[in-house]
């Protein structure tokens, strides 16, 4: 193939990777100095229930309009110093966020175009010669087999696989149809971090159920490969993870939740914090649902909490004991 395909997807890769990697010019609240926060942002919450009603966990607010829960003039991204985000910074954002996506096409593309031959997804539909499929129907089955995957995934399973190719460029070898001797050489000559093998071998993996790469389980299966990739793994330096929550401060954040002396932003985002902890959710996950319904059994004090999420990593549905 000429090699305008695999300098333009070089472009493309560039401008992914210098995307992910500015500087954002939001500032983080503790980078910033607060305004002195006023007398009735301070007040407890039992000082405004008379406006917005009883916020218990069981019952409605009052007042039909929840706007009408705060003051216009005021909110608590102004009380933490923030700005709301306008209308064109959030066009902006859904632009580049299409345009994070059409690389990640352009890059898949780019790889499959190297030798159609070797991917299932590069078979013409019936009634369409090669040709017209590769100019017309090649990018329709690429987007259609990528469905809804995060691009962030896509771009982070296509990368390994382009310095393979790379690799293969330089050597005046076809990196495809893809052979075990070519990995084996690629993994053992490439100065990597330790956890570059793994995830060169899990984006073939995709490659092959994806894109239908075909050869693949000759790699996949390979015994030197996959010892290499053990012992290349070996050297990660070792994993810290932030110490998980203990019982007290679980029982600390349900105090919050029935403290009325406390303000209504500590209590609701305790309440937040605690719904995330006993669903099992990530903190996009929580802000993924949709509706809330609370169930009591007759002849019990205890219920049950069924939340709706539309899009949800771990579930669409779950329950929740309180």
């Amino acid at each position: 193939m000429p090699n305008e395909v695999g300098d333009e997807h070089v472009n493309f890769h560039i401008r992914h990777v210098w995307t992910s990697m500015h500087t954002s010019g939001m500032k983080l609240p503790w980078e910033i100095s607060l305004p002195a926060l006023s007398k009735e942002a301070l007040e407890p919450f039992s000082k405004r229930v008379k406006v917005c009603g009883n916020m218990g966990p069981c019952s409605n607010p009052k007042l039909a309009d929840p706007v009408d829960l705060f003051d216009k003039k005021r909110s608590s991204f102004a009380d933490a110093g923030l700005r709301l985000m306008k209308r064109t910074d959030e066009t902006f954002w859904e632009q580049q966020i299409s345009f994070d996506r059409k690389a990640a096409y352009k890059k898949w593309t780019a790889l499959i175009l190297e030798d159609p031959g070797s991917w299932n997804i590069a078979r013409p539909k019936p009634g369409d010669t090669l040709t017209e499929f590769l100019q017309q129907g090649l990018n329709e089955s690429i987007k259609d087999a990528l469905g809804i995957k995060a691009t962030s995934t896509l771009h982070g399973r296509a990368n390994p696989i382009v310095r393979y190719v790379q690799f293969a460029r330089d050597r005046n070898v076809a990196p495809f149809p893809i052979k075990e001797e070519l990995v084996y050489r690629f993994l053992k000559d490439s100065d990597t971090a330790p956890t570059f093998p793994r995830s060169f071998i899990t984006s073939v993996s995709f490659a092959k159920h994806v894109m239908g790469l075909m050869q693949a389980d000759e790699v996949l299966n390979s015994g030197r490969v996959k010892g290499y990739m053990a012992i290349h793994f070996a050297k990660k330096r070792r994993l810290v993870q932030r110490p998980p929550l203990t019982v007290k401060q679980i029982q600390h954040l349900e105090i919050c939740v029935k403290d009325e002396n406390r303000t209504m932003y500590d209590r609701i985002a305790s309440g937040f914090f605690l719904l995330l902890v006993f669903g099992r959710l990530r903190f996009s996950d929580g802000q993924s649902i949709s509706s809330m319904e609370l169930e009591v059994p007759v002849g019990s004090n205890k219920g049950y909490l069924e939340c709706a999420a539309e899009r949800c990593k771990t579930a669409t549905q779950w329950l929740y004991q309180p």
